[in-house]
């Protein structure tokens, strides 16, 4: 809990808005602020897909908001169309990948990179995109 007081040691009346930041992060709304621990990346679907094609990264520590997640990697390419679904999940689409990279490449690793700096990684294990 925070408590606000004036200069002059008075208690502020009523309620103030407060703005708590830790990590780079800060609290937006009057409820309990808990700042986020690097995300977590648990799996992707579907396993494997072309250009265009839509994925769903499933995890942790994803935020509450939109922009709790900056970027969202596959290999050395950014997705696009990040959308941020819930705290435990995001969604891109699969950007343009030259044949080139993935010619005797086993598996691209999804990286996701929160707005507090952090990262996480998942080593795909199977052929994808």
């Amino acid at each position: 809990m925070i408590a606000c007081w004036g200069v002059d040691g008075s208690r502020w009346p009523g309620g103030r808005n407060v703005e708590v930041a830790v990590a780079r992060q800060t609290s937006r709304t009057n409820r309990a602020f808990e700042p986020l621990g690097p995300p977590v990346v648990i799996g992707v679907s579907p396993a494997s897909g072309v250009t265009g094609t839509r994925l769903l990264i499933s995890g942790d520590n994803f935020g509450d908001f939109s922009d709790d997640i900056l970027a969202v990697r596959i290999g050395e390419h950014a997705c696009v169309d990040v959308t941020h679904r819930s705290r435990s999940a995001v969604e891109c689409v699969v950007p343009e990948i030259d044949v080139e990279t993935l010619q005797g490449n086993s598996g691209l690793t999804i990286t996701v990179l929160s707005r507090a700096g952090l990262t996480s990684e998942l080593a795909a294990d199977t052929p994808v995109f």
